[in-house]
């Protein structure tokens, strides 16, 4: 069993879409955070400025980008419920997400 130390280990869907951005290209971790961030903000979520982790702290992974950090911000203010609604959505959608990258990429060679 995996241990729970950080937020997104307490629901296994969470935790598969945060280790599946964490390995993905750039691209695709802002496709994925900005459609994080705009369902959360459909539902009243919102988080203050994440610049000063962008620019100085940069202690984790997602903290390098301020649209992935703003999202992780996001998520991880979200309810539980909220949180696994999101990843199942997201991962459900995961094949249809990386076609349309694909696609994206290939029209703008």
């Amino acid at each position: 069993m995996r241990e729970v130390k950080r937020w997104y280990d307490h629901n296994d869907k969470v935790y598969i879409l945060i280790t599946h951005l964490q390995r993905s290209p750039l691209e695709k971790q802002l496709f994925v955070c900005k459609t994080i961030i705009k369902m959360c903000r459909e539902e009243n979520i919102h988080v203050k400025n994440v610049t000063l982790y962008v620019r100085q702290l940069r202690r984790r992974w997602y903290d390098y980008d301020e649209t992935v950090c703003l999202a992780m911000e996001h998520l991880k203010i979200a309810p539980s419920d909220l949180q696994a609604k999101i990843a199942s959505k997201i991962l459900y959608n995961m094949k249809k997400i990386d076609e349309f990258l694909e696609k994206t990429i290939l029209e703008n060679q």
